[in-house]
């Protein structure tokens, strides 16, 4: 809208499976031993001796020892889950199930329950008793994902918490790139989410000069042109849109930096921008309320317009001059969280160099 407890043994790279469920077994031992003996003589006397011995041992078994259990084949299965760990990125209370996992290389290790039935939240601790590594909510929808660098033999306790139900847990491992190998492949090989010369593994790579981190919001090459608007980060997936360049998702953003020149005519709002080049943006609400957009400081005459959701959306809004003596654009609209806007810098004649900001 827009308006002026319990360890597994975990094998690496298999793929396990527990059940998360609710209660704790319990084994009792009950010995109890009664000796009577009676004698009787004909003096009438009479002696009764009665000895009554009962012991008894109560040994609790629940989950909460943390004592690795048996594993069969790749598989394991468990039909009780205590609450024996609260993961830091979670609610507390969760039935759980915990998985001894010992690395059998140095390197780096990506944790997932992809496959499971429910929601979940998974944790990496230092053992049972240790401190918690890494967390995850929500990385792949409603299920979770971990990277942890780990040395050969180094013993950690994975955690699955099950949240809303119970069910079906799966625990996928698998060892990973420790730096990003292929500094041009477009992809996050060692899953840290910095791609290619976005990732300082890359640093020194002859194909990362220029602007080499397209979401950090600088200038790298000082060029005039941050992240998205510099054309050697167009390629990028984190700037993938229907218009040039793409915006991160957050307010105030100010003093973005672009040009128009040597782009094309590619559209005009209803206020003007029929014969001038322009460069559209997206940018998308990071939360509910009123934003204002704005040219100012432009070094050129500026139309400003917006339209939603795509590039051939419908057109929300649309400024030429803020007065008659102000060149710059400017119109202030309510979204809602996660609304996007396309929004175009035109040139009403010459085309040069523009700022855009974001209130």
């Amino acid at each position: 809208m827009f308006l002026l407890a319990g360890c597994w043994p975990l094998i690496p790279t298999e793929q396990h499976q527990a059940f998360l469920g609710a209660g704790e077994a319990d084994a009792d031992t009950d010995t109890d031993t009664d000796t009577d003996t009676d004698t009787d003589t004909d003096t009438d006397t009479d002696t009764d001796t009665d000895t009554d011995t009962d012991t008894d041992t109560d040994t609790d078994t629940g989950t909460g020892s943390c004592a690795p259990d048996e594993l069969i084949g790749s598989t394991a299965t468990r039909s009780t889950a205590a609450d024996d760990f609260d993961a830091s990125c979670g609610p507390s209370g969760l039935a759980d199930a915990a998985f001894l996992y010992v690395a059998p290389s140095s390197g780096r290790f990506l944790f997932d329950t992809l496959g499971s039935e429910m929601d979940t939240v998974l944790a990496v601790y230092e053992g049972c008793e240790g401190a918690e590594l890494a967390c995850d909510d929500d990385a792949v929808v409603t299920r979770s994902a971990v990277v942890v660098d780990l040395s050969r033999g180094d013993e950690v306790v994975v955690v699955v918490e099950a949240k809303g139900r119970s069910g079906s847990a799966v625990v996928n491992v698998t060892e990973v790139p420790a730096s990003e190998g292929d500094c041009g492949d477009g992809a996050d090989d060692d899953l840290d989410l910095l791609v290619d010369c976005e990732d300082t593994d890359c640093s020194a790579d002859p194909a990362c000069g220029g602007e080499t981190r397209c979401g950090d919001l600088v200038d790298d090459d000082g060029d005039g042109l941050i992240d998205c608007l510099d054309p050697e980060c167009s390629w990028r997936a984190t700037c993938a849109t229907c218009a040039d360049y793409k915006l991160p998702s957050m307010a105030p953003l100010v003093g973005i930096v672009g040009t128009t020149t040597g782009y094309l005519d590619d559209d005009a709002g209803s206020c003007g921008g029929s014969t001038g080049e322009d460069v559209s943006l997206e940018w998308t609400a990071p939360a509910d309320g009123y934003y204002t957009f704005d040219t100012t400081g432009s070094a050129i005459d500026t139309v400003l317009f917006g339209r939603y959701s795509t590039c051939a959306g419908l057109e929300v809004a649309c400024n030429d001059d803020i007065s008659a003596i102000d060149r710059d654009s400017s119109f202030t609209g309510y979204l809602y969280a996660g609304e996007v806007l396309i929004l175009t810098v035109d040139s009403y004649s010459a085309s040069g160099m523009f700022t855009f900001n974001v209130y």
